[in-house]
């Protein structure tokens, strides 16, 4: 007994700092975020609230000695249309992209959020873009609406697996987002982001601290548009095809390299998206 006390108090003590550590987190994100958000709510113009957000972000990461490093910066369009196609880890991967990302962009997110009044207003401060994941009508309608943002020359953010999976590795990619860089002809900048899985997983609100690392990678052109299928009945399908096929290059060549830059292996058999949607909808086998 004498000989596990020790290791005993010492095992008490760091999960008190632990614990102390998290709730200065929340503490400190509260104090600092409150103000922000309500400002961000009340204007709803996309830049003033993505500014606020990178401020947050910055200062909450600062206060807690989180330390954050970003790479590759300098291949981010200073201005312009371009998607950015980041690996989803963390509930707080969109608050380490605010304060990482040297440029405004408008984040896309899940139209769930939507159910929750407070995320809803927030997110609609930041000029979010909302897209369905099982509706597949309201998903093609939503698709339309990256595609707007791009051509009137903004830049958009898509978690490309669709969901953040507690088990580390990168996801089979959705094709939404780089459909409408196809449809927009602006290029895919992709994003790694390294620790934020283990500073906040899937399933818990308790944080811990790590090192964050967010790298950026060289912008990716959609493929050159090909001839349209003669086999294809129709001019437009015929089109639609070929925009298909390039989103889908375009889709692959960003996720190769992001799969190479990660640090985790590679889950593209596995699809919890899928089985969220077979579940939600009724059409698992």
């Amino acid at each position: 007994a004498a000989g596990g006390a020790g290791p005993a108090r010492r095992r008490s003590a760091g999960r008190f700092g632990e614990i102390a550590w998290a709730g200065w987190v929340w503490g400190a994100l509260a104090l600092v975020g409150t103000i922000p958000a309500l400002a961000a709510i009340a204007a709803r113009r996309p830049r003033f609230g993505f500014a606020c957000a990178r401020a947050v972000g910055r200062t909450v990461f600062r206060l807690a000695g989180v330390r954050l490093t970003v790479e590759g910066a300098e291949h981010l369009p200073q201005g312009g249309a371009c998607v950015m196609a980041s690996n989803h880890t963390s509930y707080l991967d969109g608050l380490v992209l605010a304060a990482a990302l040297p440029r405004p962009v408008r984040f896309v997110a899940k139209a769930e959020l939507r159910d929750y009044p407070l995320a809803r207003w927030f997110l609609d401060g930041l000029g979010t873009l909302y897209v369905d994941r099982f509706d597949v009508a309201r998903s093609v309608a939503h698709a339309g609406g990256l595609s707007g943002a791009l051509h009137a020359g903004e830049g958009i953010l898509i978690f490309a697996e669709g969901t953040l999976h507690r088990m580390p590795g990168l996801l089979p990619f959705q094709t939404g987002g780089f459909m409408a860089a196809v449809e927009a002809e602006a290029a895919v900048v992709p994003v790694i982001l390294r620790g934020t899985r283990s500073l906040m997983r899937d399933g818990t609100w308790f944080p811990r601290r790590v090192p964050i690392h967010v790298r950026i990678g060289p912008p990716i052109s959609p493929p050159p548009a090909s001839e349209p299928d003669p086999n294809v009945v129709g001019e437009s399908d015929g089109r639609e095809r070929s925009r298909w096929s390039r989103a889908v290059q375009l889709r692959d060549a960003a996720r190769a390299w992001m799969l190479a830059h990660c640090g985790e292996p590679d889950l593209a058999n596995r699809n919890p998206l899928r089985d969220l949607i077979e579940r939600r909808t009724g059409t698992g086998t």
